[in-house]
């Protein structure tokens, strides 16, 4: 993942050594992925809504009114059955990438995860869109005037 949006899939020598060090956090720390469905909406809200980017934007009930322009494939990431982080995002083509409906995105996190968790969520990440078939993924950060820094 180059900048805000890339090839994951791109083979040199630099890439692989982040391919690995996702790899070895993701299968370290357990942080497994699970596709957004219904069922979730009260946790993905709760998580949501007290993350470090607290934005309306990743409620369920604003990102579902584009439910009918596109195809949701947003993630949930967990570590030991606890909710650790989500991604709002769709599939297009054989892409995944940060919801389409939104201005911006990304790995939505608590204000105490860990540098060694979000990697191995970016790992988690990676291994979902290769056992997808994905040929890319877009990723739209977020600006970080509207991340909450730990006071």
């Amino acid at each position: 993942m180059n900048g805000n949006t890339g090839n994951y899939c791109r083979q040199d020598a630099r890439e692989d050594v982040g391919q690995d060090l996702f790899q070895n956090r993701r299968d370290s720390l357990g942080v497994t992925v699970r596709r957004y469905s219904p069922e979730y909406r009260d946790a993905w809200n709760a998580f949501a809504s007290s993350s470090a980017q607290p934005h309306f934007l990743f409620d369920r009930n604003y990102m579902d009114y584009h439910a009918d322009r596109f195809v949701d494939e947003s993630l949930m990431f967990y570590q030991d059955n606890n909710l650790v982080g989500l991604f709002p995002a769709n599939r297009r083509d054989g892409v995944l990438a940060s919801h389409e409906g939104l201005t911006f995105g990304g790995l939505i996190t608590s204000l105490n995860t860990s540098p060694d968790l979000t990697l191995a969520m970016c790992g988690s990440l990676e291994h979902y869109c290769r056992e997808n078939g994905d040929a890319s993924l877009i990723y739209k950060a977020m600006p970080p005037h509207f991340v909450l820094q730990e006071s």
